[in-house]
C-alpha cells in the first residue's frame, strides 16, 4: 500500500542507521534527540539538502537548508 501511494514522487524510504552515527552527530552539533537523528540520517544516506522551518540545523555544516 505504501509503495503505490508514493511511486513517482521521487521519494526515497531510508533503513535505520549506526547508533555510532546518531551519538557522533548528536554531541557534534547540539541538537535536541530528533533533530540528530534526522541529521544523523542525512548524512548516512548521502542526503545534503533539507527543507525546514528549523534553524538549528543551520549548524549541521553537512547540510544544505533549503528555504521553505
Amino acid at each position: 500500500m505504501v509503495k503505490t501511494v508514493i511511486e513517482g514522487l521521487d521519494i526515497v524510504v531510508v533503513d535505520k542507521l549506526p547508533l555510532s552515527e546518531f551519538l557522533d552527530v548528536f554531541g557534534s552539533y547540539d541538537l535536541l534527540p530528533n533533530d540528530a537523528l534526522i541529521a544523523a540520517t542525512c548524512r548516512y544516506h548521502g542526503i545534503k539538502r533539507i527543507a525546514t522551518f528549523d534553524e538549528d540545523f543551520k549548524r549541521v555544516d553537512f547540510l544544505e537548508v533549503v528555504k521553505v
